[in-house]
């Protein structure tokens, strides 16, 4: 559509000191992206989203079929995300690369742990559970 995302015009200039403080996002699927989106177009302008993924789109870009939800179409909301000014650093996990006490000791006051579901819930005793007839 070629409409740059943007800060909400009508919020002050001068916004309180808490809108500069770091902001860490884990993982980049839709809920993390949506999360991001919404931070930055309210003015805090210190977001980092952390992906264990060298791209971002989360299950829309790993998980689903190709002709169901194009991976074009997850990386061009990554995309508007960076618009924004959002800072998003690949191949970084948590619990491997990082935790949220390395997060804390580097300034982050805010986690948005937006991880997804990593395995099915397949019900009880991990067996599929089957429908009665």
């Amino acid at each position: 559509m070629g409409v740059p995302q943007i800060r909400d015009p009508s919020l002050p200039k001068d916004l309180p000191a808490s809108y500069k403080k770091p902001i860490a996002i884990i993982g980049a699927g839709p809920a993390s992206l949506s999360c991001a989106t919404f931070l930055g177009r309210l003015g805090y302008d210190n977001v980092h989203i952390f992906e264990k993924e060298q791209h971002g789109g989360g299950i829309v870009s790993h998980e689903i079929p190709q002709n169901r939800a194009p991976i074009e179409e997850a990386l061009w909301e990554v995309e508007l995300v960076k618009q924004l000014g959002v800072q998003i650093h690949y191949g970084k996990c948590l619990g491997k690369d990082f935790t949220l006490e390395d997060l804390r000791a580097q300034g982050f006051e805010s986690v948005f742990l937006g991880i997804g579901l990593q395995k099915p819930n397949m019900g009880r005793n991990d067996k599929v559970l089957q429908p009665s007839i």
